[in-house]
């Protein structure tokens, strides 16, 4: 399982490096957790006004992939929202501290990784209050945002 689990998240953050390799000269300026770009085509937005992106990642955070994905979020100036999970955030509290410092926004992806559709209420408030507790504890404020795995929660 955690052979998969890495497969996904590495192959999370190599589709987020591409994207930020494809057309990195658009970019003109940073603004919230967004990234302003210089074209009227492809990203929707009301005529006139700049057109806007959001990158978001289910990050552990790893030590080595994640380094290098905000490295090359650095070097572009962009910004972006890492979901992580409570464990991973528990074992490297130093690459929290990092997205933090540079400006990232920092979600919720429960504890342990689980379903949330598939454990018991109780269970899911455990997994994101732990996980809420461990970024906090970290970064000295709690998640606003919560990214469920695989998408799915209970009612």
């Amino acid at each position: 399982m955690k052979k998969v689990l890495a497969g996904i998240l590495i192959f999370d953050m190599l589709l987020g490096i591409l994207c930020l390799a494809v057309g990195t000269e658009r970019y003109a300026e940073q603004k919230s957790y967004g990234t302003y770009i210089e074209t009227d085509t492809g990203v929707c937005g009301t005529s006139g006004e700049p057109k806007k992106i959001a990158l978001t990642f289910d990050d552990g955070p790893h030590p080595k992939y994640t380094e290098q994905l905000l490295d090359g979020l650095k070097e572009r100036g962009v910004v972006a929202t890492f979901f992580v999970t409570g464990e991973n955030a528990e074992n490297y509290p130093d690459i929290i501290r990092r997205e933090q410092d540079e400006g990232h926004l920092i979600g919720n992806h429960t504890y342990n990784h689980v379903e949330l559709c598939k454990i018991s209420k109780e269970a899911a408030r455990t997994e994101i209050e732990a996980t809420n507790q461990e970024i906090y504890d970290i970064t000295g404020e709690y998640p606003m945002w919560l990214r469920p795995p695989y998408g799915e929660w209970q009612k």
